[in-house]
């Protein structure tokens, strides 16, 4: 432990400086220990990479990967949701995506309850429940009550009328501003 003091305290300032460090050495001259032993007594976790002439870039920086539209779409719906539940971020994001929520999902269950196959009537459940939990946290923020109102009379009319879609009611100017004069 004695041997290390020295190139640990060399360690524990480039960490603390937010520099890059490059560990050099034979094999077994105990780089790879040394950085444990920091990971450790920081009470941090350690992610370790080991690199070789043979280590492609693509290891490092991964690779283009394709995926399904629909892994995306429940991705991005599980980050909006859980955005959602964020004080801070709540009036923003149901500024810009109560409606695209709202189509969501009115879509979806429009899926749920018409269509044969199985597999869509799980993804649209899924996406249903994700988009109905992001409105109900939006609605808990005072500052988005004119907004949800708004959306909640647009789905109860579509479903109502069995809409092919949701539509944003359109607002005269003095509408709107009053609109935005309330939600400021």
């Amino acid at each position: 432990l004695h041997s290390q003091l020295r190139p640990l305290g060399a360690l524990m300032t480039c960490v603390r400086m937010r520099w890059m460090c490059i560990l050099t050495g034979e094999a077994g001259s105990g780089k790879t220990s040394l950085a444990r032993l920091l990971a450790r007594l920081a009470g941090r976790e350690m992610l370790e990479v080991t690199l070789s002439t043979a280590t492609d870039t693509t290891e490092l920086l991964g690779c283009f990967e394709r995926s399904e539209p629909s892994r995306v779409r429940l991705a991005a719906l599980n980050a909006v949701l859980n955005l959602s539940g964020c004080r801070a971020a709540q009036h923003e994001l149901a500024k810009l995506g109560v409606w695209t929520l709202a189509e969501l999902w009115y879509e979806a269950h429009r899926t749920r309850t018409r269509s044969r196959s199985k597999k869509a009537r799980v993804e649209a459940r899924s996406i249903g429940e994700m988009c109905g939990g992001a409105l109900l946290n939006l609605a808990a923020c005072n500052d988005n009550c004119t907004l949800m109102y708004r959306a909640e009379l647009a789905l109860k009319k579509a479903l109502a009328t069995g809409a092919a879609e949701v539509r944003k009611p359109q607002l005269s100017e003095a509408e709107e501003a009053a609109v935005a004069e309330a939600e400021r």
